[in-house]
């Protein structure tokens, strides 16, 4: 799903870019930059914790049922289904 792609996607971009932007930025009067290294990632989380409180009103809410039988054998009945197969 692209869920997963995009979360393994920006671990592994942010595993290089935020040393790059530990080192190679000055900031603040120094020589290392940990506020814009921590703070981009920060931001990019925030807005996605936005996002998905936004979107969570696009999705209507249902009731399931109650099952009629035992979980524990419809389960059961899958496995030896597909067993057969």
């Amino acid at each position: 799903s692209f869920f997963y792609i995009a979360i393994n996607g920006g671990s592994l971009i942010s595993t290089f870019l935020t040393p790059i932007l530990r080192e190679d930025v000055s900031c603040l009067g120094r020589s290392d930059c940990y506020p814009l290294a921590f703070g981009i990632p920060a931001l990019l989380m925030i807005g996605a914790l936005v996002l998905f409180v936004i979107g969570r009103f696009l999705f209507a809410y249902r009731v399931v049922p109650p099952q009629k039988q035992n979980i524990f054998i419809t389960v059961c009945k899958c496995v030896y289904v597909s067993f057969l197969q």
